[in-house]
């Protein structure tokens, strides 16, 4: 859709010229109500006030882009009467116009760059898909600002709805919660912001359809901008009467609504000020950026901050530097006291989100460290049951070969052989316990359904499996480690329990795998549990768990139900 627009907009701009005129209407007259800086209309001499007779030869109102939109663009000449003369003034052609779109397009190829990038992460969750969305109406909101400037009708009214979202996306990621139907019940902003939304489209469907009064086509024009920023303040004053929400979120939208600031003043309403879009533009990308920190905080990606010291430190001091860079560039155009004031807010919006991301690096390198550490455990499990199995096991079975050969032993000791067979077997379990091999051969489904079957031979107990997975996409060593957990569980619920029927589920949701153990037992398994008999208590396998991040709980209802969850996660499963 983007490549399709971005074509259709670069051949609707048939002439590049930027004019730079924007009228009203008063007494059934059309008149000029400004003349933006750096358009060919500044150079001519036009003045504000000045009534417009002709626009290329044609009355004003059968100019769809004055009769609509209030702009005067894409003209060669412009006849107008003052002091009751008839002036005409024509355009010299400029590349002005072209000259952004292609800078916009810069920035889209770029976000395109990025969202393909986001796409191979997988999308996880309702949350993460939102911010897919809001990435996608950044962008047809990028391609459509220039066009839209032209009076092109396509891009105009993707404009409008695109503006018309953002804050609601903004008050849809600034909440706890991202379902939609329960944030509109508890949240009043977020009917405010849906209220807007709808109020927005009805009057845009309607000036398309119907010759609407000149005040909803100036709102259309620019008062649709000012609502934007009251929308983002109501956001805000939510955020500060709402005392359960943390303040990176209200930072959040403190940013969104600081970044909009120098694009919406100093660029598409010029108020008193005007400034380029190479300097405007960059501040956009910040509430981007904190959108995609929140939403990695959050858990809702895959990726995570797994960057050096070294290579973070040296990132957020480049950013930083291009902030300030911005903020002098910026100081050209609009008054040195309004920058400073306008720097230090910026500034305490992003500083606690840097802190954040810098606490949240240093609990990720000590849980990189445990993950690691947990890795390792798993590789010397594989070498001492592999050791097990190809040497001690190995030596009693050419042993008792070699027995048997000699008929003596039979006759003088006949429980010899069956002494070693059984070492053979408690040798054998033992392995299955330090790391289960039997992974490598039949894959974690199969090795599921084979313990089940060697639990019911050992103990008077019914196991039934509902595997609903058809390929459970998890590495040999977190395999390993649900074999043995699950097991565990198992037989705390027989032994421990007495239980007579186990169910064990496993399901996906989500991304995520869900092992659940269902018996008809009492639950009576301690929190703290110790290491007995080989086997593992909950409390290792909950430590385990949140180094996978995953999840563990007990319900005890109707007979005991524990549950616990692994991400399917590319970085581990491969």
């Amino acid at each position: 859709m983007s490549l399709v627009l971005l074509f259709y907009y670069f051949f609707a701009m048939s002439s590049p010229t930027y004019i730079g005129i924007s009228v009203t209407k008063k007494a059934d007259q059309w008149q000029i109500n400004k003349i933006k800086n750096e358009g060919t209309a500044d150079q001519t001499g036009l003045l504000a006030g000045d009534r417009i007779v002709k626009v290329d030869g044609k009355l004003p109102e059968n100019q769809t882009s004055v009769k609509k939109w209030l702009i005067i663009e894409q003209a060669k000449e412009v006849t107008v009467e003052r002091g009751g003369q008839k002036i005409s003034y024509t355009f010299i052609e400029n590349q002005l116009n072209l000259q952004r779109y292609f800078e916009f397009l810069m920035l889209v190829i770029i976000m395109l760059i990025f969202l393909g990038w986001y796409s191979q992460r997988q999308i996880i969750s309702r949350r993460s898909s939102y911010f897919y969305y809001f990435v996608v109406s950044v962008i047809l909101t990028l391609l459509a600002i220039v066009p839209s400037s032209t009076g092109n009708t396509v891009a105009r009214c993707i404009l409008i709805l695109m503006i018309s979202f953002f804050p609601l996306f903004i008050c849809v990621f600034s909440y706890r919660t991202y379902i939609i139907k329960e944030q509109l019940n508890r949240n009043k902003t977020a009917l405010f912001c849906l209220a807007i939304l709808l109020i927005n489209s009805i009057l845009l469907l309607g000036n398309l359809m119907f010759d609407m009064p000149i005040q909803v086509i100036q709102y259309l024009n620019s008062g649709i901008f000012y609502m934007l920023f009251v929308s983002l303040l109501v956001i805000s004053l939510g955020h500060v009467l709402k005392k359960d929400n943390k303040s990176s979120d209200a930072n959040l939208v403190l940013l969104s609504l600081l970044s909009t600031l120098p694009f919406l003043f100093c660029y598409m309403l010029q108020l008193g000020w005007a400034a380029p879009f190479s300097v405007v533009i960059p501040f956009l990308i910040l509430p981007i950026m904190a959108l995609f920190h929140r939403l990695t905080l959050s858990k809702s990606f895959i990726f995570r901050y797994r960057l050096p010291y070294q290579v973070f430190y040296l990132i957020i001091t480049a950013s930083t530097t291009l902030v300030i860079i911005l903020l002098i560039l910026l100081s050209h155009y609009v008054p040195l006291y309004i920058v400073g004031i306008y720097g230090f807010l910026l500034t305490y919006a992003l500083l606690s989100i840097i802190i954040e991301m810098l606490s949240l690096i240093r609990r990720d390198k000590r849980t990189n460290d445990d993950l690691t550490a947990f890795l390792v455990a798993e590789e010397e499990r594989e070498k001492i049951s592999l050791h097990i199995h190809d040497t001690l096991i190995q030596d009693i079975v050419y042993f008792i070969r070699k027995l048997k050969e000699k008929e003596a032993v039979s006759t003088t000791d006949p429980e010899a052989i069956e002494i070693l067979e059984e070492t053979i077997y408690l040798l054998r379990e033992l392995c299955t316990d330090v790391y289960p091999l039997m992974i490598q051969e039949l894959g974690l489904k199969s090795a599921l359904a084979n313990m089940a079957s060697q639990l019911q031979k050992k103990y008077p107990v019914l196991i039934t499996l509902k595997i609903e997975v058809i390929d459970l996409q998890l590495s040999e060593k977190v395999s390993n480690f649900v074999l043995r957990s699950v097991k565990e569980l198992m037989i705390n619920s027989i032994l421990h329990g007495q239980a007579k029927g186990i169910t064990l589920s496993v399901t996906e949701d989500d991304h995520a795998y869900r092992f659940s153990i269902v018996d008809d037992g009492c639950f009576i398994v301690k929190e703290k549990m110790v290491r007995t008999d080989n086997h593992f208590g909950i409390d290792k396998i909950k430590e385990k768990l949140k180094l996978l991040n995953g999840t563990i709980a007990i319900e005890t209802a109707n007979g005991t139900c524990i549950w616990f969850t692994i991400p399917e996660m590319k970085e581990t499963s491969k």
